[in-house]
């Protein structure tokens, strides 16, 4: 695995990008802007970028358990403050309720919450299969294996943080986009799964003006969030 750190400090901000096939490039604005903080890590996942292929199905329980294990080969120990926009909010979650001795904290940019596809298909069916049917075309199309794989085990990754136990806490912050490029109907949905989740999560939430990669178009809210939840050590995440 490509890892990709900058700064010094014992505090480790690692940086889980989301999309199909996410890799390091998705933090090149954000991650100066978080040295002042601790070391930051951003990565290429298996299959992607610089980092070698996998052969293990493209899950979130894969991606959890070569993050781990890519960190800990870097010498780069835990706890750690986790950060993950969109699939990758999705990932850092996963990572949180398996290890919570090893998670400091949450910052979600805009993530991906697994009961918002399920309202979605209800509520607004038909611009949530035209939306559906765009991605898997978009995937279907690309040239690169890992996109494709990654599409494929999306549903499969949905189903693991189901049935992983929920993360809570004061140090977790969920970004909402509030200008997030969907219809309408669809946005509704989207930004109130995120209400949600961060209530029952006992979460902070933040909405920023902004599309969905809010780390590119508004890169001092994350660090703001990250501040929060360094501001809230001895608090971690609990399940």
């Amino acid at each position: 695995m490509a890892l990709f750190v900058s700064g010094a400090g014992s505090q480790v901000i690692v940086l889980v990008a989301g999309g199909f096939s996410g890799d390091h490039r998705a933090w090149t604005t954000l991650q100066p802007k978080l040295t002042k903080f601790g070391r930051v890590v951003s990565y290429d996942r298996l299959g992607s970028g610089a980092s070698t292929r996998s052969k293990r199905p493209r899950v979130a329980t894969n991606f959890v358990e070569e993050l781990r294990q890519g960190l800990k080969n870097a010498g780069l120990q835990p706890p750690y403050l986790l950060v993950g926009h969109s699939y990758g909010g999705l990932m850092v979650r996963l990572f949180a309720s398996r290890y919570p001795n090893e998670v400091s904290g949450l910052v979600l940019v805009d993530p991906a919450i697994e009961n918002f596809y399920r309202r979605a298909q209800v509520e607004a069916p038909q611009d949530y299969l035209q939306e559906y049917e765009k991605i898997q075309a978009e995937a279907d199309a690309s040239e690169s294996e890992a996109v494709r794989r990654d599409w494929i085990g999306f549903e499969t990754s949905l189903q693991q943080l189901r049935a992983a136990p929920p993360v809570r806490g004061e140090n977790i912050v969920i970004l909402s986009a509030a200008e997030m490029d969907l219809p309408e109907r669809l946005r509704r949905v989207w930004l109130d799964e995120h209400a949600k989740w961060a209530k029952d999560a006992g979460a902070r939430h933040t909405y920023v003006k902004s599309g969905h990669s809010i780390q590119r178009e508004q890169p001092d809210a994350v660090v703001r969030a990250v501040a929060l939840v360094i501001g809230t050590f001895g608090k971690r995440a609990r399940r």
